[in-house]
């Protein structure tokens, strides 16, 4: 198992612009106790370089895609390519990620303002707002079959999990089709487009629900892990959805006016172009209302 960078992934680094950056880490222990005081000692060893942990959890279960699943997830943001790469080479990250078992590091971009002041107000204001919050009958369309959709085995695992109300965060991984898989005669757009369309839907709905988008920002690499392989072009895109319980995921892939964006959803992403983790968010990074 690689618990450093591959040439190949410290080559592809060093063409990442140089403005902020964000590690985002996925790792496993000898058992989730040492993986959790790993996530804890990588936390003061990135603060030590100007790094900064803003959010880690525990991953639960594995809601859609072929993905990995880990022990625990952490997000460290650097003010610069730079600042990371003196975080990666210390020799306390290496002491550290000598512990794991399994490890995976992406490179991400770091969430534009614009995002954090959208997602803000639409959590203050959207639960106010006297929205149809009738139901459809059924599972949502493209269960057991659509390649991006949970299986319903998963989505049973979420819908009877012993904690309904406590507060989980969903990581989202986003691949993209080059063009949208609409019908024929339908106007031509990426899949980026479509799938932002359901994503207005999809934030609305959430939002309403009490939910709240932590952070999302652009896909860049992978930088340890993934066989060595850079893995440019995995997936595009990336965020963190933190909803009041699980009862309220289960609301939201109830409602009308939520499945009304799921064609569009279909339609923007690649095969297998979304993974979905559940996590159980460490207490000091519960976002409350």
């Amino acid at each position: 198992m690689n618990l450093s960078p591959s040439l190949q992934q410290l080559e592809t680094f060093q063409r990442v612009p140089p403005g902020p950056l964000v590690l985002f880490y996925e790792f496993s222990c000898a058992n989730p106790q040492e993986a959790e005081q790993c996530r804890h000692t990588l936390a003061e060893h990135a603060s030590r370089r100007g790094g900064a942990l803003r959010w880690a959890g525990a991953e639960e279960e594995i809601l859609a895609g072929r993905i990995a699943h880990y022990q625990q997830a952490a997000s460290l943001h650097f003010p610069s390519r730079e600042a990371a790469q003196v975080f990666l080479d210390s020799a306390g990250h290496r002491a550290v990620t000598a512990r794991c078992t399994a490890l995976q590091v992406a490179a991400l971009g770091e969430q534009p303002p614009v995002v954090a002041l959208a997602s803000k107000l639409m959590a203050k204001l959207l639960p106010l707002w006297p929205f149809d919050n009738a139901v459809e009958p059924g599972e949502e369309p493209g269960v057991d079959v659509s390649t991006v959709m949970p299986t319903s085995q998963a989505i049973a695992a979420v819908r009877f999990h012993p904690e309904q109300t406590a507060p989980v965060v969903m990581i989202n991984w986003l691949k993209f089709k080059p063009r949208a898989s609409y019908p024929a005669g339908t106007p031509p757009v990426s899949g980026k487009t479509a799938y932002h369309r359901y994503g207005k839907v999809a934030m609305t709905t959430t939002h309403s629900l009490g939910a709240k988008l932590l952070f999302a920002a652009r896909y860049r690499q992978i930088l340890i892990g993934y066989d060595g392989d850079p893995g440019l072009g995995l997936w595009d895109e990336f965020a963190l959805m933190q909803y009041p319980g699980r009862a309220t995921f289960a609301t939201m892939a109830a409602l009308r006016r939520y499945r009304r964006g799921l064609a569009d959803r279909e339609a923007g992403l690649a095969e297998y172009g979304q993974g979905l983790t559940v996590t159980r968010p460490a207490t000091e990074f519960v976002w409350r209302r």
